[in-house]
């Protein structure tokens, strides 16, 4: 395989990699989860009533993620106000398409050879 293969393929993978992390921003949905987890919330905190310790214990991870999520949120606000996401997503897929273009030929012309 040539370097410039090599580069191509890596070229690829990096937006590919980028795509998918701008489309799971794009595809989350941080409120339906934030809801269910005050759920679990409520429920933990009637099931142990009176353990304290134990509320805290349990109730710890459901609030990290709970701020996990809030950050998506605060995220998915901003990138519908200024688009700039969407912006790189399109440009990151039209980039795919070029390098996946590239690679077709030089394969082709290495095939000649």
């Amino acid at each position: 395989m040539t370097v410039k293969l090599q580069i191509i393929k890596k070229s690829i993978a990096s937006c590919d990699k980028k795509i998918a992390k701008i489309r799971e921003l794009m595809n989350a949905n941080p409120a339906s989860e934030i809801i269910d987890g005050r759920r679990k919330f409520q429920q933990i905190v009637t099931e142990n009533k009176g353990d304290h310790d134990k509320i805290a214990e349990l109730l710890q991870p459901l609030a990290k993620r709970e701020k996990e999520l809030f950050a998506i949120a605060k995220k998915q606000k901003g990138m519908h106000k200024d688009g700039r996401e969407i912006d790189q997503l399109v440009a990151l897929e039209s980039e795919r398409k070029d390098l996946s273009n590239e690679l077709y030929y030089t394969e082709k012309r290495l095939q000649k050879s």
